[in-house]
């Protein structure tokens, strides 16, 4: 069944039928500012400010712990100069993206809902470590890596979906089917996902390869988002819980010398993420 199911929603992209999920335009007009590599914060603002729930989200984000938010602001300005412009910037391609994780389908919406917490604590989490291990030639590309690296599970939740709701499937997929497929494809749909929003490497590769078995151990911005990744899915965070997880004994956290008290404060920091968002 897993493999009729698999070649089911497969049948429906390489038939050109499969909804590509939309990368939100204030989004990608945030990562286009970010790919020229200077803006005006006025713009930022302006972009922020049209969406009432992007302006709510970036002020919860800066008065967050994870942030560092001490005296609270209360003003999209405030905001942005308290986190930085090119941070700000950041935070609107990452939290813009939440509108994509919609579902019809209940089971497929709560699923949607968990892979959105983990993209949102990769996402952070990555940034976090990345500046923590001061690896400054990566910084700028961490958060979005982190962000992107399972989307190929949304763009299959939304071919599975889409099964569903035209009755093209003759039966609901439990869980765990929904999850095994989403496990075997979602790396090479990712990086087709990627081609589709024309965003380069060395996102599309990452997202290709970030499970592979064997790893460049040279690079670090696939090693930490591989180590985050863990890390997430061992404090159940996402569509992969593995509690008896040991990240501290990973290749990862040997190759970038992340000892066992930094992944304490990593989980810690994970934890703090997903407030932003409630």
């Amino acid at each position: 069944m897993s493999e009729s199911l698999a070649d089911i929603a497969l049948a429906q992209i390489e038939g050109g039928r499969a909804r590509i999920p939309v990368f939100d335009p204030k989004a990608a007009r945030a990562q286009q500012m970010l790919a020229e590599g200077s803006f005006e914060i006025e713009e930022l603002e302006a972009l922020i400010a049209a969406e009432p729930a992007l302006a709510s989200a970036l002020l919860r984000a800066a008065n967050s712990t994870f942030f560092g938010g001490l005296d609270k602001v209360v003003s999209i300005h405030e905001g942005i100069l308290r986190l930085g412009a090119r941070r700000s910037a950041q935070l609107v391609v990452v939290l813009g993206q939440k509108q994509a994780h919609r579902m019809g389908n209940p089971q497929l919406q709560a699923m949607a809902e968990r892979l959105w917490s983990h993209s949102l604590a990769c996402a952070l989490g990555t940034d976090w470590l990345v500046r923590r291990l001061r690896v400054p030639e990566i910084e700028n590309a961490a958060m979005l890596a982190g962000l992107l690296h399972d989307t190929g599970k949304l763009f299959l939740l939304c071919v599975l979906d889409d099964l569903i709701s035209s009755r093209k499937l003759q039966f609901e997929p439990t869980g765990t089917l929904v999850i095994q497929i989403l496990a075997a494809l979602h790396a090479s749909l990712g990086a087709r996902l990627l081609d589709e929003w024309r965003i380069p490497d060395p996102y599309r590769a990452l997202v290709l390869h970030h499970h592979d078995e064997e790893v460049d151990e040279s690079d670090a911005l696939l090693l930490a988002v591989r180590l985050v990744d863990g890390v997430a899915n061992k404090l159940g965070i996402g569509l992969e819980p593995r509690p008896d997880h040991d990240p501290a004994g990973t290749l990862e956290a040997q190759a970038l010398r992340v000892p066992e008290v930094m992944i304490a404060e990593l989980e810690i920091q994970l934890e703090d993420a997903l407030a932003i968002e409630s």
